[in-house]
Formats: C-alpha cells, sequence, structure tokens
C-alpha cells in the first residue's frame, strides 16, 4: 500500500529511518501515515531515500545520474529501478518533464 502526496510504502519510510511527523514520536502506530500525509515529512522521506540510495545507482544504464533514475529509484526501488516504469507513470512522467522543462 502506498500513502501520501508521494505514495510511499511502509518500507520505503522504515528504510530511511521512520522519520517522525515534526513533534511526534516515530514510535507511534501511526507514525507511519502521519509522516506521509504531511508534506515536510513526506519530502523529507523522500529526499533522505534518495541520498540513502543514489550512489551507483545509474537506474537507466545511460552513464549519467539524473532525473529519469530518480524517477525509477522513487517508483520502483533500489533493487529494481533497472526495470520499466509502467506505461502510465512513465507518460506522466514525461508530460511533467514537458510541462515543467526549463529552457
Amino acid at each position: 500500500m502506498v500513502c501520501g502526496p508521494f505514495s510511499i510504502t511502509k518500507y520505503y519510510w522504515e528504510d530511511v529511518g521512520k522519520p517522525p511527523p515534526m513533534g511526534e514520536s516515530s514510535n507511534d502506530d501511526d507514525a507511519f501515515y502521519k509522516c506521509v500525509n504531511d508534506l515536510y515529512c513526506a519530502g523529507y522521506t523522500v529526499q533522505a531515500y534518495m541520498a540513502k540510495h543514489t550512489q551507483l545507482k545509474d537506474c537507466n544504464g545511460d552513464g549519467v545520474i539524473d532525473c529519469d533514475d530518480y524517477v525509477r529509484l522513487h517508483r520502483l526501488g533500489s533493487a529494481g529501478c533497472n526495470n520499466s516504469l509502467s506505461s502510465d507513470y512513465e507518460n506522466k512522467y514525461k508530460l511533467c518533464l514537458q510541462t515543467f522543462e526549463r529552457k
């Protein structure tokens, strides 16, 4: 099950040390749900996951670690980031790139 604005799994959250939302404890039964539904805590969780797993993670094998690798790492996890994204997810990602690409 994925939760919150960044679709974070409990394993993903636990993998980076169970960050708690501000003023909360990560030992509370609902700490995971509180964190991933709190924009700042969820954002920190994603940043921590990327920092932990991006070293040596050229997920698409093009010799560069960039957004294409980060999206695969986030969506597919560290062990599976060499796999392909679903066409629906990849299309959303490409639309986002086209919409927000710096020129």
